[in-house]
């Protein structure tokens, strides 16, 4: 945020004015073993870069663990949130996010 700041002041445009957003890859189940599964079946591990490493990239967790993630999000000012499921083409984690975690930001 700092960063778009001077790069408003720069431009001449007010900070305010700018609707901050994120696209971010997600991936929510209800336990770590689910997630390391759908991470080792979509390859997403990368040699040496741990889970706890993984979780400052993306949002990945359980519903509690991405409802606090997200929050920091929206504590920075972020308003808009274009999420990358990581299990696509299944539903189930649209289906957790969606009856789990989207009431916690209505």
């Amino acid at each position: 945020m700092e960063a778009l700041q001077k790069h408003c002041l720069d431009a001449g445009t007010r900070f305010d004015s700018i609707e901050k957003s994120i696209e971010q890859r997600i991936i929510i189940r209800r336990s770590k073993e689910e997630i390391t599964k759908i991470l080792q079946e979509k390859n997403v591990f990368i040699p040496k870069v741990d889970f706890q490493s993984l979780k400052r990239v993306f949002i990945i967790g359980t519903p509690d663990e991405c409802i606090k993630r997200i929050g920091e999000y929206v504590d920075v000012g972020v308003t808009h949130f274009m999420l990358w499921f990581l299990d696509f083409s299944s539903m189930d984690g649209i289906r957790i996010f969606a009856k789990e975690v989207m009431p916690s930001f209505n």
